[in-house]
């Protein structure tokens, strides 16, 4: 039996025949972007946990970007649900310079952004920071699809990515296992010289992790055995990712300074952090890691990190006392303050590097990443 359509999926089916309607009533003097951008709703309802509502359900209210938006349908429609958005795009990619998504939002009145944005330059999208951006079938079309991932992560807490991938070469070589990605030349595919790379799903996973993307959640659809970069053997993925550039996981309360170009953090030597939980939960926890340098060791021997709860009048701490990488995991305390659980930790250090002439700040320890658990 096939899976019902969920309420929101409907709504999006509806929301896009209300477009090819109002669409059909404009007397335009360009194309319109050909391709169903409102079929991803489909693929986003078997992505999430809690389906499309869930998804929707963590960004009411907040601002999202749809880059690559094309006419902007999506945006439209995320709009219509109650979110703020950013429509991005670049007229020299896009389908008819941006005409559509402009003409759509003046006659639906909409109050969405649109913005410009070539993705493969040092581009800035208009916000400093974004709930989610959602980048649908994009990647493929970029020549420096690492760039722009990473610049993303330094924007988004949450991305959605979709994108073809291909489990075999044109030659049918087995390639599924494998991070790779092909090149594809520049009348390889449906003719057209704007696509690039197509990434294997290992590939796929790779570039994202290494871009600052944790894949909380990974779906693809199509032709999952024979996919090849070439052929109408079509293989898309969705994946869902959360970014850990600058230690994005958790709210940074005090004692943090900026991050690194490659998304690290320095700490002070006190820091702390707001955790917000889910629900009414009793088993969060944290985990935290963070590097700690040779050169630190052979001044001090050792390293003590302390950290308590919010009114905890117990401290905790542990001992290090070898370089590297390390990982803390700490059970959270949660806060019900009458609308949603959270939980914050408080951290010193027994060892800081001071400020000097080379580096005015204070100086703790290297956090690469911290992530919330639960049971």
């Amino acid at each position: 039996m096939d899976k019902p359509v969920s309420p929101l999926v409907a709504r999006a089916w509806e929301f896009q025949q209300e477009l090819l309607a109002r669409k059909a009533e404009l007397s335009v003097d360009f194309d319109w972007y050909p391709y169903d951008s409102m079929a991803n709703a489909v693929h986003l309802d078997a992505l999430c946990d809690g389906g499309l509502a869930g998804l929707l359900g963590m960004i009411e209210g907040e601002l999202v970007a749809d880059v690559g938006c094309a006419d902007g349908d999506f945006a439209l429609f995320l709009e219509s649900l109650g979110c703020r958005v950013h429509a991005v795009d670049h007229p020299m990619a896009n389908h008819n310079s941006m005409r559509g998504v402009r003409a759509m939002k003046e006659a639906l009145g909409s109050q969405i952004e649109i913005h410009r944005a070539d993705l493969d330059s040092c581009f800035e999208l208009p916000a400093e920071r974004y709930k989610l951006i959602f980048f649908f079938g994009t990647l493929y079309h970029l020549r420096n699809p690492f760039q722009t991932l990473e610049r993303l992560a330094a924007k988004a807490e949450y991305c959605v990515v979709s994108t073809r991938i291909a489990r075999r070469l044109p030659n049918g070589l087995d390639v599924g296992d494998a991070p790779v990605a092909y090149l594809l030349d520049a009348d390889e595919l449906n003719a057209d010289n704007s696509n690039f790379w197509i990434f294997t799903e290992a590939g796929l996973r790779r570039l994202l992790r290494r871009s600052h993307w944790a894949v909380e959640r990974f779906v693809s659809v199509g032709d999952r055995t024979e996919s090849d970069p070439t052929s109408g053997r079509d293989e898309r993925a969705f994946c869902l990712g959360r970014s850990t550039f600058g230690v994005t996981g958790v709210d940074l309360m005090a004692g943090w300074n900026p991050p690194e170009g490659s998304g690290w953090r320095w700490t002070e030597r006190s820091f702390s952090i707001r955790c917000p939980l889910q629900g009414h939960v009793s088993s969060g926890r944290l985990r935290m890691t963070f590097y700690l340098a040779p050169e630190f060791l052979e001044t001090w021997k050792t390293l003590t990190v302390r950290y308590s709860g919010t009114g905890e009048a117990r401290t905790r701490g542990e001992v290090f006392d070898q370089p590297g990488s390390h990982t803390m995991t700490i059970d959270l305390l949660p806060l019900w303050d009458g609308q949603r659980s959270r939980s914050e930790v408080y951290f010193t250090l027994d060892h800081w590097l001071d400020p000097d002439a080379a580096d005015k700040r204070e100086r703790g320890i290297i956090v690469t990443e911290m992530r919330v658990e639960y049971a």
